[in-house]
């Protein structure tokens, strides 16, 4: 998985990209597929993009990205 990235807002939250699983392997030496599952944004501050990775024999494994927001607003005055 690439690593967490860190946004300015929410409205810069960029699509989901199954290009960020890059370290999936299988012993079988067939490639195993992946898909983008859910983002889990119960936290206003951090996003949880999970993605799961499946092998010929259905084995699967869930991995999750974490997107950071840090919305730096100026206090009000």
């Amino acid at each position: 998985m690439k690593p967490q990235i860190e946004i300015q807002c929410i409205g810069d939250l960029p699509n989901p990209d199954i290009e960020v699983v890059i370290d999936e392997a299988d012993n079988s030496g067939i490639t195993p597929s992946v898909v983008w599952i859910s983002d889990n944004n119960n936290n206003p501050e951090t996003i949880a993009r999970i993605y799961r990775v499946t092998d010929d024999c259905d084995n699967f494994i869930d991995v999750t990205q974490s997107i950071i927001i840090s919305d730096a607003q100026a206090p009000e005055i």
